[in-house]
């Protein structure tokens, strides 16, 4: 397999993983195949995802990612759509996109005011973006990583063309169940990824879980104090509708669930 090819339908041979059989999914209404996946959710999904990333050089560049069960479908292009040609995910900078979304995500001037529940809800900060949180620079406790992984139900494996993970929603067309949330003039896959690189850099934080309404990353370097998970849980605040499975209720409450935490997830209503 050369550099960026997809595999050929049928099973596969990556270097020490043996997959099932897979296939090229065709989103429909494109002639462009997007991705490989196996045809059957397999066991130890998350164990598999680990090893095909420590050895990308055998995989020729493609990016490996999780699909759960439930969104595959062969004529529908396991949800996924064609690649958004525009590729526009920097056309805007992190700080900006996160802005704008926290912008979006935040009460009036007039609720802030009126309702206390409001302002209690973005402590300690106001209806002003704070700002991106500092990179992170400690390691994910050791064991955790593995442990995560396994706890990760069985699911199909895929292989994307794309230059990074934070660039595989681009390339697969994902959109939120085309809800047509785009608070920024580009594609949700794009301002998507201008967040996740941002992550990936910031945080180690790698996209390797897609469903039509949900992403899973895992984190390689997260906030390890309540202090900068604080600052972390603001830009989750403003990036989905629930993260970690805590509805947002508070920045205060994502942010204890941020400290040490090996997996980040989202999900949009």
């Amino acid at each position: 397999m050369t550099a960026f090819e997809l595999p050929a339908d049928g099973p596969l041979q990556l270097g020490p993983v043996q997959l099932p059989a897979g296939e090229r999914i065709t989103p429909y209404g494109s002639q462009v195949p997007v991705a490989w996946m196996t045809t059957a959710a397999v066991p130890d999904a998350g164990l598999i995802l680990s090893v095909l990333t420590d050895i990308g050089d055998e995989t020729g560049g493609l990016v490996p990612i999780l699909i759960p069960p439930g969104i595959y479908h062969h004529e529908h292009g396991a949800d996924f759509g064609p690649p958004d040609e525009s590729d526009d995910a920097d056309r805007f900078t992190d700080a900006e996109v996160m802005a704008k979304l926290w912008g979006e995500n935040t009460p009036s001037e007039a609720e802030y005011a009126r309702y206390p529940e409001y302002r209690e809800s973005l402590e300690p900060f106001g209806r002003q973006f704070p700002g991106l949180a500092p990179a992170e620079h400690g390691r994910l406790a050791e064991g955790a990583r593995e442990h995560a992984l396994r706890m990760l139900p069985e699911a199909h494996v895929g292989l994307v063309r794309a230059r990074r993970p934070a660039d595989v929603l681009v390339a697969v067309g994902w959109s939120i169940f085309d809800a047509g949330y785009n608070p920024l003039p580009v594609s949700v896959g794009s301002w998507c990824a201008t967040v996740l690189r941002s992550w990936e850099d910031r945080f180690g934080a790698r996209l390797m879980w897609v469903e039509s309404d949900r992403l899973r990353l895992l984190v390689g370097r997260p906030p390890q104090t309540v202090e900068a998970a604080t600052r972390v849980a603001a830009e989750h605040w403003a990036f989905a509708d629930e993260c970690g499975g805590v509805t947002k209720t508070s920045i205060k409450d994502l942010a204890a669930a941020l400290v040490g935490a090996p997996v980040w997830t989202y999900w949009w209503d």
